[in-house]
């Protein structure tokens, strides 16, 4: 279930008065106008014989004029209309009763009329300077909500803020879901909490007539909320993908050294292994052939750290393609003559198909690719294994590939324990990556395993040079 958040107890600075839906509520306004036009008429009482009968109408319109403005419209008319009976009744002849002459008559309708109108206007006052009070209080709790929101660091101190500030604004507790489409109790409404990606929960408020402005202005928190755990989301995975970044570098790094430290040692040794078979004379087979197989150990060693610094160089992007035109023929000749010696023995079989275009690639890094290959098919094959290099061109690309007749290739295109793909077939599938092309292994027709290097060609080989008499 999702988790649902409510407010912690507590003073959030109300803006807006407390929600309250008891029903007498509402007649207060209607009471107090009542009670300005009793104080009204006893205040005429008292001043009735210092300014005279004909001056009090200007003291039941000023009740009725300050009844519109306190209490509203409806309480104002009320008001203007006790005023001008009240008027009547009290203080123009026949005392104690409505019953007026013609002229008080047109007297008692001008004094309504006046004090209507300026009700209207004392009431139209009201409702702008409330308005006016109201939005600046909304301008000032968005500015404060915004403000808190930005200096938050995780959901849960954005949850805690919007929660505080929007029950301390409306005077109720609201509760947050970080479901999109939460289970709504009964008695209560969903907002969303959108944000430009898209929503990121739910405010749950209780169901009450808030009004249309202030209905807007709590869809307004509800978006600085939405925006703010959007924040903290795209926070998280700025922070993630740096520490990726950051590894990936370090072990780059840690590469790039251990190969450089590496490589000179190695290749001291390999010098003095092939001296020593070659200077040292009257040593039995035997030994010369436990030097030759130290000679060939090293030199793997040499080449597995040859490909580790590869490779870094690749992952780091510091190699920049010396891409050009280049003939399949030609490089998998310059691989196969540099491992002429581990692949003495084997049935080597070229087929090259005639409509192979020539391949815009580093030709450099290619070979490295063929000569990965083989010396993979020369670690995990059987000595007397044939071996077939083929290349065919195809809509777009040209591929490359080596069959043999080995252990071969999962389905998965994984490696079992006895064929490991190692660093070898890694620094391959980095070269093809950076070439925007692909390695593709699996299992040969006929058995075996088939490795493939597929070079995306997007440009039009050169004509080949007409023949010169």
């Amino acid at each position: 279930m999702p988790q649902v958040f409510t407010p912690i107890p507590g003073d959030g600075g109300n803006t807006f008065s407390p929600v309250d839906d008891r029903p007498w509520k509402a007649a207060g306004p209607w009471v107090q106008a009542i009670a300005i036009c009793l104080a009204a008429t006893g205040l005429s009482f008292l001043v009735e014989r210092l300014v005279g009968a004909s001056h009090l109408s200007l003291l039941f319109l000023a009740a009725a004029v300050v009844a519109s403005a306190f209490c509203g419209l409806g309480p104002g008319i009320m008001a203007a209309v006790l005023a001008v009976l009240g008027f009547d009744f009290f203080f123009l002849p026949p005392y104690g009763s409505f019953h007026v002459s013609s002229t008080d008559f047109v007297s008692l309708l001008l004094l309504l009329a006046i004090a209507l109108s300026i009700g209207q206007l004392a009431d139209r006052l009201r409702k702008q300077a409330e308005s006016a009070r109201k939005g600046q209080e909304r301008a000032q709790a968005t500015a404060r909500m915004s403000r808190d929101l930005s200096g938050a660091l995780s959901v849960e101190n954005v949850l805690a803020i919007a929660l505080t500030g929007i029950g301390g604004t409306f005077g109720f507790e609201p509760k947050i879901s970080l479901d999109p489409n939460p289970a709504v109790p009964a008695g209560w409404s969903s907002i969303p909490l959108r944000a430009p990606r898209k929503t990121r929960g739910t405010l749950l408020v209780p169901s009450v007539d808030l009004g249309r402005d202030d209905e807007e202005f709590l869809e307004t928190l509800a978006s600085l909320t939405g925006l703010a755990i959007e924040r903290i989301h795209f926070v998280e995975v700025a922070r993630d993908a740096l520490l990726r970044m950051e590894g990936e570098r370090l072990r780059s790094r840690i590469l790039s050294t251990l190969s450089h430290d590496l490589r000179t040692p190695l290749t001291g040794i390999l010098a003095g292994v092939e001296s020593l078979g070659t200077d040292v004379e009257g040593l039995d087979e035997s030994v010369r052939a436990k030097i030759g197989e130290v000679g060939t150990e090293v030199r793997r060693m040499a080449d597995l750290v040859g490909n580790l610094l590869e490779l870094s160089r690749l992952q780091s992007g510091g190699v920049v393609l010396r891409q050009d035109w280049n003939s399949a023929v030609e490089l998998i000749d310059g691989a196969l003559r540099q491992r002429e010696s581990l692949l003495q023995g084997r049935e080597i079989r070229i087929e090259i198909s005639d409509e192979v275009p020539l391949v815009w690639c580093d030709g450099v890094l290619v070979e490295r690719v063929l000569v990965n290959l083989l010396d993979n098919v020369a670690r995990h094959t059987p000595p007397e294994t044939s071996v077939r290099l083929w290349a065919v061109g195809g809509e777009g690309d040209v591929r490359i590939g080596l069959d043999d007749r080995g252990g071969g290739f999962p389905e998965d295109g994984t490696a079992p324990e006895s064929r490991s793909t190692g660093i070898g077939l890694s620094l391959c599938r980095s070269i093809a990556q950076v070439h925007r092309g692909r390695l593709e292994t699996g299992s040969a027709p006929g058995g075996g395993a088939r490795a493939v290097l597929v070079l995306p060609q997007d440009r039009t080989p050169p004509e080949p040079p007409e023949d010169l008499e």
